[in-house]
């Protein structure tokens, strides 16, 4: 199909059905089509948040795959995890719908920029276009990004931008980049992997090679000085080249690295000083990744410090060492880790950080990429204290090979292997203590574990309310003079706290949240009559979560209490005045403008229904 085919079928208004519309790159295809007009549909093998969110969005999503579900559809666009044999793609075969892979999709829309800058790599690609899509939009390029992961600064996997440029990742597997068209194409390294498609290593250069005479003749391949492999795979592709590195004679290198809790380098431009890097986020890769930026900065002709200002704005994107919350003290991270040399990256910089021991819930992925690299990844997890494997996560194989969780863990010394990711989060609940670092890792859906460890953890919480067990009014004011101590509505807390254990009003309420006997967090309840005579209205204050126990939603575990008890009282609302955005939209409320506290303070005002308690 051509680029004018494929539009005027957009702008026609026939069903164009996405098969595997779940999956991160498709997810972002389905949005960008449903912007440009098109009637999109589509189907997945079991539901999930993102399907609730494409619903939202206006496309009709099936659950599971099955042949009648492409009733109605002009073109069936698949992810590469959907195979012949998948009931959908038999149907539209037998019925003469055509069938187009998600990588001729993304490449037939790029052809509609100016420019395109197509990030390729076996490790790194996520970062990196996350990295550039947050320099685009602070050098004001107003790019159109898709990403393999969710980025905060554009709210998902997909930005639309305008015209002049798109930043994509770009896959080799199945040579699913062949289909794209860059103007600037990156390869950050070449290792061997997909061991599914590619037969050795010359296979997967090939590929990449193949990738960079992608580019027209006056483009350019952004390519690391550091990686011989990569270097090899360029040497005789006859467009611009531009390498990045640490290594003398890079043309963007970086000298003078620093690492800490961040990183940064001086960056240098064919021997002269280009700028100074500043990142938010630490790791050498990071430093790495950054400079490949700098590289795609200049050819794409944004200025040094447009670029500084820029990198330094990037603060990570999903899946990679992404904070999930803390267990017993210990910090618990998920990361997408899935091939030797990412693991033993992620490990090292995790063992560079860690105050205590670094525990890793590793879940490999693919039957063929275990077996042909099992030793490599059990030198890499080795760098781990403690080892958990879990099952192996199928994705798109069966297992012909005879391999296991238990073929990997026999080779770690100390390793365990959990039959589930819930066996696994227990382990990490069993073992974590204060200031190790827990870390789930791999592409499958090892991040259950974490959300499995942090539910587990909320289960065990008790909220204590102060006016049903006064027992616990002193520690109360403690806690709240402690969080509150620079706060001048702390003696409003105070005094809130003592009238609310000599009064036989419904409300207020204070709460305390425990964790084993320790107060990991607090929320108040009080009414506005207490303030001042007026109408009766409930407001929830002073929600507070001790620092170490964030990214829990334990918030919403207050507020929710908050929420029955104000109910059981017989309001149907409940009101919160406050200096912080976005936060309380997570737990059913929603801002309904500015006011003032009952105590006179400006803020915003958020209202929340009684009866909906997330």
């Amino acid at each position: 199909m051509q680029y004018k085919d494929f539009t005027d079928l957009i702008a026609s208004g026939r069903n164009i059905f996405l098969s595997g519309i779940g999956g991160v790159s498709m997810r972002a295809l389905a949005g960008l089509l449903m912007d440009m007009g098109a009637a999109v549909y589509g189907s997945d093998r079991e539901e999930s948040q993102v399907l609730d969110t494409l619903r939202k969005q206006g496309a009709k999503i099936y659950t599971p795959q099955r042949a009648d579900n492409i009733t109605g559809a002009s073109l069936i666009i698949r992810t590469a995890a959907v195979h012949d044999d998948n009931p959908e793609i038999v149907a539209a075969r037998q019925t003469g719908i055509p069938v187009m892979e998600r990588s001729e999709a993304w490449g037939l829309l790029m052809r509609g920029y100016d420019r395109a800058v197509c990030v390729g790599g076996t490790h790194g690609k996520t970062t990196t276009t996350a990295m550039l899509a947050t320099l685009g939009m602070s050098a004001g390029l107003d790019p159109t990004v898709m990403v393999g992961g969710d980025l905060p600064e554009i709210f998902g996997t997909l930005r639309i931008g305008g015209r002049n440029l798109m930043v994509a990742e770009a896959c080799e597997y199945k040579d699913s980049f062949l289909n794209f068209y860059p103007t600037v194409a990156m390869i950050l390294n070449v290792e061997f992997d997909h061991p599914d498609y590619f037969s050795d290593l010359d296979a997967v250069k090939n590929s990449f090679r193949a990738f960079a005479l992608r580019t027209p003749e006056n483009g350019t391949v952004v390519v690391c000085g550091d990686d011989a492999e990569a270097l090899d795979t360029v040497k005789d592709v006859n467009r611009r080249i531009l390498t990045f590195g640490f290594s003398e004679g890079c043309d963007v290198r970086g000298v003078n690295v620093r690492e800490g809790k961040t990183a940064g380098c001086e960056v240098y431009y064919l021997g002269e000083h280009w700028c100074t890097m500043e990142l938010s986020v630490p790791g050498i890769h990071n430093v790495s990744n950054a400079l490949a930026c700098a590289a795609a900065a200049i050819a794409l002709g944004i200025e040094p410090d447009s670029y500084a200002r820029g990198i330094a704005r990037y603060n990570g994107v999903g899946r990679r060492m992404e904070r999930m919350g803390n267990i017993s003290g210990a910090e618990i991270f998920d990361d997408y880790a899935h091939h030797p040399s990412e693991v033993e990256t992620t490990l090292k910089m995790a063992k560079s950080r860690a105050e205590g021991r670094v525990l890793c819930v590793f879940q490999p992925h693919t039957y063929s990429r275990t077996a042909s690299l099992l030793h490599d990844f059990a030198a890499a997890l080795s760098y781990a204290d403690k080892v958990m494997i879990c099952p192996i996560y199928s994705a798109r194989e069966t297992d012909t090979l005879g391999v296991s969780a238990q073929s990997l863990a026999q080779l770690i010394p100390g390793a365990l292997v959990a039959n589930s990711l819930e066996e696994a989060a227990d382990w990490v609940i069993e073992e974590a203590c204060a200031g190790d670092t827990v870390i789930t890792m791999g592409a499958g859906d090892v991040y259950k574990t974490a959300q499995i460890i942090a539910q587990k953890g909320v289960e065990r919480m008790h909220i204590i309310s102060v006016r049903e067990e006064p027992e616990y009014k002193a520690a109360a004011i403690r806690y709240f003079q402690q969080v509150f101590a620079t706060d001048k509505n702390a003696k409003v807390y105070e005094n809130c706290i003592s009238y609310s254990l000599h009064t036989d009003a419904p409300l207020p309420h204070w709460y305390l949240l425990e964790d084993e006997d320790k107060i990991v967090g607090c929320a108040g309840m009080i009414t506005n009559d207490f303030i001042s005579r007026q109408d009766i209205w409930p407001w929830i204050c002073a929600v507070y979560i001790t620092p170490e126990y964030r990214g829990r939603a334990l918030g919403g575990v207050l507020l929710n209490k908050a929420k029955a008890d104000a109910r059981e009282a017989g309001f149907k609302k409940v009101y919160i005045a406050t200096g912080h955005i976005g936060y309380y939209e997570n737990f059913g409320f929603k801002h309904i403008g500015t006011g003032y506290r009952p105590w006179g303070e400006s803020s915003r005002i958020y209202e929340g229904d009684t009866s909906d308690i997330k």
